[in-house]
């Protein structure tokens, strides 16, 4: 378990339970600026490394690393203005980034300053969204990106030439991409029915309306996506929320009649059953 405590001026890096072997608290590293903490998505854990946004006053705001150990943390890359959305495929580390020049991208690490490269970039201005709700899937990346104005469906292999939109001109962003199974799962809205369940197989043909719960150009807002075995259950609408389950067909998506509160904390939405 990982624990940061910021400081007027200082970060303290604290490590617990589960890391470097060490049950007790200990310090691993001061550093002279910011970290940014868990609600902004600033960290990742992949294997026996957390991967973390810190500015040390002279790197600039920059993806790190650590193994746990004051040697061990490095800073990977600087220069950037926000970093978060990770996501690993492979030997690789997927995230979304905005540079120093307001261009946000899609970026990815191996773990070595060299190996921190941009993937693919031209999603910045002050009407573009950078990329987001990356999700791998069927040994791509696939993620949310382009206007404000025009929801795009994107995936990647890695490379400039293999990153490619999949699905665009919904009414909005697609939003909480969720894999279960051969398919994924998200919100998109389109004028016609608002917004909606879909679900994808990957491929633009295989993006398709899984079910249009409320009426015509009604939304009923699907979110909170969680898969259990070969089901996917979500939460509906706004207060009084719905509890919807299905198995990826318009048939089994149902209305289980539940009508649970719904919180949020760190962007990860609980759902507390009335009893």
């Amino acid at each position: 378990m990982i624990f940061s405590v910021r400081f007027s001026a200082f970060l303290t890096l604290l490590t617990g339970w589960g890391w470097a072997g060490n049950p007790n608290p200990r310090l691993v590293k001061a550093m002279d600026g910011v970290y940014w903490d868990i609600c902004s998505n600033g960290y990742f854990v992949a294997g026996s490394e957390l991967y973390f946004t810190a500015n040390d006053g002279s790197f600039g705001r920059g993806l790190w690393k650590t193994d746990g150990t004051e040697a061990g943390t490095v800073p990977l890359k600087g220069g950037f203005t926000g970093i978060s959305e990770y996501v690993s495929l492979g030997s690789s580390i997927f995230f979304s980034a905005t540079d120093a020049t307001g261009d946000a991208g899609l970026w990815k690490t191996t773990g070595t300053a060299a190996g921190t490269v941009r993937v693919k970039g031209g999603w910045g201005g002050a009407s573009a969204s950078p990329p987001k709700f990356l999700v791998a899937f069927n040994g791509q990346v696939y993620f949310r990106a382009g206007t404000y104005s025009i929801g795009s469906l994107w995936k990647s292999n890695g490379t400039e030439a293999g990153t490619v939109q999949v699905k665009a001109n919904w009414d909005s962003h697609p939003s909480g991409m969720t894999v279960m199974g051969n398919a994924m799962y998200f919100q998109a809205t389109e004028a016609a029915t608002g917004g909606e369940l879909w679900k994808s197989d990957g491929t633009a043909s295989g993006t398709v309306l899984l079910k249009d719960i409320a009426p015509a150009s009604g939304s009923s807002y699907p979110g909170s996506f969680i898969p259990i075995g070969n089901t996917l259950f979500f939460v509906t609408g706004w207060p009084p929320y719905q509890l919807w389950k299905t198995n990826g067909t318009a048939s089994s998506t149902v209305n289980l009649g539940a009508t649970p509160n719904r919180s949020t904390n760190c962007g990860i939405v609980v759902a507390f059953f009335d009893s």
